[in-house]
């Protein structure tokens, strides 16, 4: 009788450490961030850092909210959208994803932009016609024009070597993520392959369509409620320049937008 006894005092001591380690445990929001430099990327010494790190931790400091950082790749990102795997990520605003997502506000702008060589004019799609223009093959340029023939297409793989093909005069234009020229165009360390006064050859660049980025919230999330939260929190660490500032940090500033 006494060892059953200590066998049922010993489950009940079991029992109440595992439920105080459970709720010491406590669930965190889920933010979804892919790989990718300058957004998240390890350092040489194995530690992510980046630009969608910095803006999450402003966010989950003003929200007074821990908030759990998994870092994945786009396609997993996109596969999982609107499920209940991920609750949080940053994302274009566009129709597309209406039916899966809350937008819960803006965090700034990036723009696809049309940057022709020096001394030629652009002002629209039409001045490409007869042009020689280069663009990412996998982008919204490359799927919208996919079947003109108002310009000659160069498709390209990487914006560094669209600016090469540019600055070397093989291409009349390229269309590029205004972040990703913001940063190749800002950097300090030489360029391989390109011209000493490279910068010099380019023109000014047109917008060829603005996107709003914003935080998104799965609806299959269980953290509807934290909706008001972010909302506030995004307004407010906006409106104090926290997440342009983190994006001049990092080389990859936001387009100018309201």
């Amino acid at each position: 009788m006494m060892k059953i006894k200590i066998i049922f005092l010993c489950l009940a001591v079991t029992l109440s450490f595992n439920l105080a380690i459970a709720d010491n445990v406590k669930d965190k929001p889920k933010v979804a961030l892919f790989i990718s430099y300058p957004e998240a990327f390890k350092n040489p010494e194995g530690i992510f850092q980046g630009t969608s790190i910095d803006i999450t931790r402003a966010l989950e400091k003003r929200m007074g909210e821990e908030l759990e950082i998994q870092y994945t790749s786009w396609p997993r990102i996109m596969e999982h959208l609107g499920t209940s795997r991920y609750d949080f990520t940053f994302l274009f605003n566009v129709p597309a994803f209406n039916d899966r997502v809350h937008f819960l506000g803006k965090i700034g702008c990036f723009a696809d932009i049309i940057v022709p060589r020096r001394g030629l004019k652009i002002n629209g799609i039409k001045s490409l016609e007869g042009k020689t223009v280069a663009f990412m093959q996998k982008g919204a340029f490359s799927r919208t024009y996919a079947n003109s023939t108002r310009f000659f297409k160069v498709p390209n793989s990487q914006s560094e070597n669209m600016i090469r093909l540019l600055v070397n005069d093989r291409v009349d234009a390229i269309v590029i993520h205004s972040g990703q020229y913001h940063r190749l165009v800002n950097a300090e360390k030489p360029r391989r392959n390109y011209p000493e006064n490279w910068r010099s050859k380019l023109g000014e660049p047109f917008v060829h369509k603005l996107y709003e980025v914003h935080v998104a919230l799965s609806k299959k999330s269980k953290y509807q409620h934290l909706i008001p939260k972010v909302k506030q929190a995004i307004i407010d660490q906006r409106k104090k320049g926290v997440f342009d500032q983190a994006q001049k940090n990092w080389g990859m500033s936001f387009w100018p937008c309201e």
